[in-house]
C-alpha cells in the first residue's frame, strides 16, 4: 500500500478507534472492560500497520512523521506511486 493511501486509511482508523473509546462511556461493568480491551487491541493493530506501511516504496526506509510529506527525505522519490501516465500506451513510430 502506498504511504499516501495509508495516511488516509490511518485517519479513518483513528476515527473508528475514537468512536470505540467514546462508546465505552455508555456502558458499565464487564461490557465497558470488553470495549476498552477491543479499543486497545485496535490501537495496537493501527501502530503495527503503521510500521509496515509508512515506508518509502522505493528505498523501503521509514518515513518521517508529518502530514504533508510527498517525497522521501532519504532518496527524494515521490511517495505517490500511482502514476496516471503508466498504462498500455502504444509508442510505435512509423
Amino acid at each position: 500500500m502506498p504511504p499516501l493511501k495509508w495516511r488516509k486509511l490511518f485517519w479513518i482508523l483513528i476515527a473508528v478507534w475514537g468512536a470505540i473509546n467514546i462508546s465505552c462511556a455508555f456502558f458499565n461493568g464487564i461490557v465497558q472492560i470488553i470495549i476498552a480491551v477491543i479499543a486497545m487491541i485496535f490501537l495496537c493493530v493501527i501502530v503495527i500497520l503503521g510500521f509496515i506501511f509508512w515506508r518509502c516504496p522505493t528505498c523501503k526506509r521509514f518515513l518521517p512523521r508529518g502530514l504533508f510529506i510527498e517525497y522521501c527525505s532519504y532518496c527524494g522519490e515521490p511517495l505517490d506511486t500511482d502514476d496516471k501516465n503508466t498504462g498500455s500506451q502504444d509508442t510505435k513510430e512509423h
